[in-house]
C-alpha cells in the first residue's frame, strides 16, 4: 500500500495532471487495503477458533472502537 500511495503521490507532483491515472491509482490502492483487511479478518476468524470463551470476550474488549460522530 505505501509503495502505491507514493505514486499516487508522484503522480499528485507531476507537471502535468493525468486524472485517469490518479483514478487508476486510487483503485489500486483501494482493492490493496480491501485484500489487507479480508486477509486480517480470516486470521483473526482463524485464531478465535482456538480461544475459550473468556479468551474471545478479553479479545474483543481490546479492538478500537470508531470515535463517535461528531456534533457540528
Amino acid at each position: 500500500i505505501g509503495k502505491a500511495q507514493d505514486e499516487a503521490v508522484q503522480l499528485l507532483g507531476a507537471e502535468s495532471s493525468d486524472e485517469p491515472a490518479l483514478d487508476r491509482q486510487e483503485a489500486k490502492i483501494n482493492e490493496l487495503r480491501a485484500q489487507m483487511s479480508k486477509k486480517l479478518s480470516q486470521s483473526v476468524k482463524s485464531a478465535l477458533k482456538d480461544l475459550s470463551p473468556e479468551e474471545r470476550r478479553r479479545f474483543a474488549q481490546m479492538l478500537p472502537r470508531p470515535p463517535p460522530p461528531s456534533q457540528s
